[in-house]
Formats: structure tokens, C-alpha cells, sequence
């Protein structure tokens, strides 16, 4: 592909630093640049750049005129937009000509690196396709180790050879092999693969990705730093349309549970840490039929913290939460579920993600007596569900508020089982203290003891008192006091249909003016 390079005076230095943490895309394709970007192009990076007249000498429409001749595929523009001259008919002629002949255009450093990771991955899928056509026609076995089949030509026996994850052990080396000749600073191979365990082109495609990211930023080493962000980065693209990835920032000091709860949480999260130590250097694998599935139920109420401890686990890992759209994965058609549970747990694998399923009672549920070809068909997804859950080479995590109404079979695969009481006044009261954040004003009236005895609510439910009441005073102008938080509750409880009498209020009903019925 032929990919044109401009660059303004004061974004020549720029375009040279891209060009340069990109020069092994750049290598791939035909360069072509007006006369003062393409020689110090050429010379920065050694790539053959192919250049017109300057800018300002015509090289603007020589470019031009190549894109109108359908012979450019791609142009990178790096305008100042400070300096750029609206009234510059070249340019605007070159942007009018990519306009119409549907050529991509980046004007800024972020669109530019959108667009040729976009193309290389393209160009990767079209050459592995090219190879598998040529190796389809000159051989007789095509052995395939791939996600998903590819569609080969009538004749040749094709086999599907699935590998397995790499192991703990393997995985170090991996990790050590691909960092050695790398300029790499506090990055440690250890640490790395007992979070990551990632076949080697996938951990060659990381590091590639932070060197990159590295050069952009100026810096000489390669820090731990970009390569977890390189391999988040990439579990976002792997798991883009299976799941959602939710913000971890919650901390130990935000989680309001009883201590038996937050000991397992605890507890739970050590299992992960210390997996290869415990299943590799000490081979208790060999005492087990299955991998290092690491799994945990958390049931409970709604609003008791289920999927805040889930954001407070994956925070405490250093790993993505995903969170399973269940919209995406249950289908009607016979096969079609399986398939996309399959592809979510292979993909959750890859990326070293915390594959999360949020009321999955309505996946995991019991299996019926078969009755008709629908009962078998949904028992077979629940007998596949609990193989994939099995067989997982990761960490997942399940909520529910209807623990009664999961298979047996399935709890018994839990590791871990967590419960999620029903908060008591102590953890309302504490819980309405931690939800007012340090720098809101809070009024020395509120009376945070009868809030928590009057209104017997779950976390969730206090959550959104306590912001009701602050928008509340916001609007008064004044400090968060107790007449807003006593408003928000009422309010709170009128949502639930649950009416609150003024004289249940004792010494607090005039707070409410008219907004609540006497007895």
C-alpha cells in the first residue's frame, strides 16, 4: 500500500518521532512525502521514501494528484492547527480529494496510530489468508491453529489442532525470551508471566506495541509501566463485543462488609497470586484433573457490594474486569450459545482478564426434567457451562441475587462462595459516613445513627441517598444537612413503594416539611 506523509515546520519533529516508533509498518508499504519530510524521513528512519518537491514548491499537488489518480491509500497530514491556513488552497484541495475518493486521512498523532494499527492488523489477516490459500493448494494437510476455522478451498483435509496455554514454567521463559535484547527497565519476567500466561507471538505483539508507545513518549527503557497497558490494550480489542470492561478504582477502605466477607475476598485473591507457586513449582497440578481455573460466586441481596468487590478483585490483581453481556452470548439457535460462551472464555484467557457474569442465574440456572427438545437443549448449555468453567485458564467471577435457583452441580465447582449480607445498622451507619467523600461539606446536625436504624436499606440504596441529598444542597447553596438525607430517604423509600409516616420521624418530621403524610 502507498502511504503519503506531510508534516507543517512545527510538526516535522513530531512526524519524525511517530514515523519512527512505527518504521516496522512503514517498512511494509511504499512511502512517498514532499521533499523536506520525506529526506529527513528517510534519514531518521533509513526507510525508502520516495519524495516530491517541497510543500511549498508543489509537492502539496503532486501528492494531490496522485490521490486523485487512485494511487495513494493512505496519507498522514501532521498540521499545527494553530499555524494551519484555512485559506491554503492546496490543502484544502488535498483534503477535498480524500474526501471524495474515500482515501483515510490523519491530521493529528491520534488518528495516524489508529489508522496503521488498523492497517497492519488488516494486512496481517490478508497475508495469513494468502498463506493459508497457497499452502491449501500445495499441500494435502493444513494443520490450523487458529480461534476460529477458515474457510479453505475444496480438496486439501483440513485438521484443527488446538494448542494448550502455556504453562506457568513456560510462560516465565517466554516472557524472558522475548525481553532479552530489549532495552527494559524495572520490568521482571516473573512478575509478568504469573499475571500473563500468553503464547509467544501474542507477548511479542505486547512488547512491540509498549516500545512503541514508549518511543512516542521519549523514553529510552521500557518500563512495566507500558507493557501492562500494551497488554490491557490488547484485552480490550480481544474482548471487544463478548464483554464490557468496567473501571476498577474501588479500595479495601471504600468495601463495607462483615469481616467473614472480606476475609474470603481476601482469601480469594491470594489463590490467584500465588497459583503458580502452589500448581507449577510445587506440582500440586499433577494432583489435579483440571488447569488453574480460579473461579468465586458472590450471592446476595441487590446492593450489597457484589459487583464492587468484583471492580475491588480485579483492581487488587492489576487486571481488566469484564463483565459478560449476556445479550451478546444467549441465543436461540441450537449451538450458537455454546459457541459464543466458548469463544468468551478463549478470549478472556488471552487477554488475562476477570471474566465477570453478573446475575448469572440466568446461564447457570438448574437443569429441568427433560420434557421436550428445549429442556435438553438448555440442559446442554448448562452441562457445557460448567466444562468451560472446569477447563477456564483464568479468573472468573459470578453474582447473583437468586443463589437458590443455581444447579447444584455448579456451586460445587465454586472455589469460592461468597455471601453478601444484608448490611445491619453498624455497616448502614458506617456505610452512610464513607459515602459522603472527605471534600463534600457535611452539616454538623446529620444524625447518622437514626438515619441508619430508621432506614433499613442496602448499600445501593444509601448510595443513592446520599447523592440525592448533595445534589439537594447544591441547589440550596448550603452544607449537606440532615433535612437532605432525611428527603433523599423518603424519596428512596417511596421508589420501593414504602411510605414513611412523619411521626415515625420523632424529632426530626418538621425537617420534611409537606413532603410526607402524618399518621
Amino acid at each position: 500500500m502507498t502511504i503519503a506523509i506531510l508534516a507543517h515546520d512545527s510538526r516535522k519533529e513530531l512526524a519524525l518521532q511517530f514515523c519512527t516508533a512505527y518504521s516496522g509498518i512503514l517498512s511494509r508499504n511504499t512511502v512517498i512525502a514532499t521533499g523536506t519530510t520525506g529526506r529527513m524521513l528517510a534519514q531518521a528512519t533509513g526507510l525508502p521514501v520516495h519524495c516530491y518537491l517541497s510543500g511549498k514548491l508543489g509537492g502539496i499537488q503532486q501528492i494531490s494528484s496522485r490521490v486523485a489518480c487512485d494511487e495513494v491509500d493512505l496519507v498522514l497530514f501532521f498540521r499545527d492547527p494553530l499555524k494551519a491556513d484555512t485559506g491554503n488552497s492546496c490543502e484544502q484541495n488535498l483534503l477535498r480529494l480524500c474526501d471524495m475518493h474515500s482515501v483515510p486521512i490523519a491530521t493529528n498523532i491520534a488518528t495516524a496510530e489508529v489508522l496503521l494499527r488498523g492497517l497492519d492488523e488488516a494486512g496481517d489477516e490478508a497475508r495469513r489468508l494468502e498463506l493459508t490459500d497457497e499452502l491449501s493448494r500445495r499441500l494435502k494437510v493444513v494443520l490450523l491453529g487458529v480461534q476460529e476455522p477458515i474457510p479453505l478451498p475444496e480438496g486439501p483435509l483440513a485438521l484443527r489442532v488446538d494448542f494448550p496455554a502455556p504453562t506457568a514454567r513456560l510462560a516465565r521463559q517466554i516472557w524472558r525470551d522475548e525481553l532479552a535484547g530489549r532495552a527494559c527497565g524495572d520490568a521482571s519476567p516473573r512478575l509478568l508471566a504469573d499475571k500473563y500466561v500468553l503464547p509467544p507471538g501474542q507477548v511479542r505483539e505486547i512488547l512491540d506495541r509498549a516500545e512503541m508507545d514508549a518511543a512516542l513518549h521519549g523514553e529510552a527503557r521500557l518500563s512495566a509501566r507500558r507493557i501492562v497497558a500494551s497488554v490491557r490494550g490488547s484485552a480490550v480489542r480481544s474482548m471487544q463485543g463478548q464483554a464490557r470492561r468496567i473501571n476498577a478504582f474501588y479500595t479495601w477502605e471504600d468495601l463495607v462488609v462483615e469481616e467473614e466477607t472480606e476475609r474470603e475476598l481476601r482469601l480469594f485473591c491470594d489463590r490467584v497470586r500465588y497459583r503458580a507457586q502452589v500448581m507449577e513449582d510445587w506440582n500440586f497440578q499433577s494432583r489435579l484433573a483440571y488447569g488453574r481455573a480460579v473461579s468465586a460466586l458472590f450471592y446476595g441481596v441487590p446492593g450489597t457490594g457484589k459487583t464492587m468487590a468484583a471492580t475491588l478483585v480485579a483492581r487488587e490483581l492489576h487486571m481488566r474486569l469484564h463483565v459478560v453481556q449476556l445479550s451478546q452470548v444467549i441465543s436461540k439457535y441450537v449451538g450458537e450459545t455454546e459457541k459464543n460462551l466458548r469463544r468468551a472464555f478463549a478470549r478472556a484467557a488471552e487477554a488475562s482478564a476477570v471474566l465477570f457474569f453478573d446475575e448469572c442465574d440466568a446461564l447457570f440456572g438448574k437443569r429441568a426434567e427433560v420434557r421436550d427438545a428445549q429442556d435438553r437443549h438448555a440442559n446442554a448449555e448448562v452441562a457445557f457451562l460448567l466444562k468451560q468453567m472446569e477447563e477456564h485458564d483464568g479468573v472468573t467471577l459470578l453474582a447473583t441475587n437468586l443463589s437458590q435457583n443455581l444447579d447444584a452441580a455448579f456451586l460445587r465447582r465454586m472455589r469460592f462462595v461468597v455471601h453478601f449480607p444484608f448490611p445491619d445498622a453498624a455497616a448502614r451507619q458506617e456505610l452512610l459516613r464513607r459515602l459522603l467523600p472527605p471534600g463534600a461539606p457535611v452539616a454538623a446536625d446529620v444524625d447518622f445513627a437514626f438515619l441508619a436504624e430508621k432506614f433499613a436499606l442496602a448499600g445501593g440504596n444509601l448510595k443513592n441517598i446520599a447523592l440525592h441529598a448533595a445534589f439537594l444542597a447544591a441547589k440550596e447553596g448550603g452544607q449537606i444537612a440532615m433535612k437532605h438525607l432525611l428527603r433523599a430517604a423518603v424519596y428512596e423509600q417511596r421508589k420501593n413503594e414504602i411510605v414513611v409516616v412523619r411521626e415515625d420521624l420523632r424529632q426530626y418530621e418538621d425537617l420534611l416539611e409537606d413532603e410526607s403524610p402524618r399518621g
